[in-house]
């Protein structure tokens, strides 16, 4: 003759202590079958766990902590699953830097054109002396760069050091810049000298201070490639 067995156990929840008692034939097919709650002690518990063996019946108890453990598990599982799904809320705004990029491009007949664009790169988070953007993503992630954030928010524009004038990202707008186009009835072809005898004059070696060097250098290659592209 087979006897119903009930399997119990107790176990630390919090400051609380988990209790569990279900008969074992019924743990797949009938779950609702078996008792547990939450008791302030653990003598509390090993009366309830008493109380419930009464109740379910069973002349064989097996006692096992790691069943209470289990069930816990389960339970909170459920009641996961039960809550209602949180309200749907607007995206947080996204804050951007801002770079220019120039170089070849298709066109729209298939041949290569010369373009200059705006570059929108994410914030990705601030710090009282650094801003991090990302620089782009990449399978493992994104790659991250950064700048000074008092000159940016001083000036508007920082120069990011460790990029190259030719990078996207070599020179950092707060907002969208203007692109570097010769002023109104200046040809290209004086406004690249033009733009070459500026940053000369403010060259480290001759006094100059070497950022401003490097921002009037960076804008002077951008219009040359653009004067090349032109007389190509």
């Amino acid at each position: 003759m087979t006897h119903e067995v009930v399997i119990a156990g107790r176990c630390r929840s919090g400051r609380r202590w988990f209790w569990a008692a279900d008969l074992l034939s019924a743990l797949r097919d009938r779950p609702g079958a078996g008792r547990y709650g939450w008791a302030e002690t653990e003598p509390d518990a090993q009366d309830a766990i008493r109380q419930a063996v009464e109740d379910l019946a069973a002349p064989v108890v097996i006692l096992r902590a790691d069943h209470a453990r289990r069930r816990l598990k389960e339970i909170s599982a459920a009641r996961r699953r039960a809550r209602p799904a949180p309200e749907t809320q607007e995206p947080a705004a996204v804050e951007y830097l801002y770079g220019v990029r120039e170089g070849w491009f298709p066109g729209e007949d298939g041949r290569e054109v010369w373009k200059t664009e705006i570059v929108k790169f994410p914030i990705h988070r601030k710090t009282a002396r650094r801003v991090y953007y990302v620089r782009r993503r990449t399978p493992d992630g994104a790659e991250l760069g950064y700048v000074d954030r008092g000159e940016l928010e001083s000036h508007g524009e920082v120069i990011c050091r460790s990029r190259g004038w030719w990078d996207a990202d070599y020179m950092l707008y707060k907002e969208p810049p203007k692109l570097d186009d010769p002023p109104a009835g200046e040809p290209l072809e004086d406004t690249v000298r033009r733009l070459r005898r500026e940053a000369a004059e403010v060259h480290p070696d001759r006094g100059g201070d070497p950022e401003e060097f490097r921002l009037r250098f960076a804008r002077y290659q951008r219009l040359k490639q653009r004067l090349e592209a032109a007389q190509a």
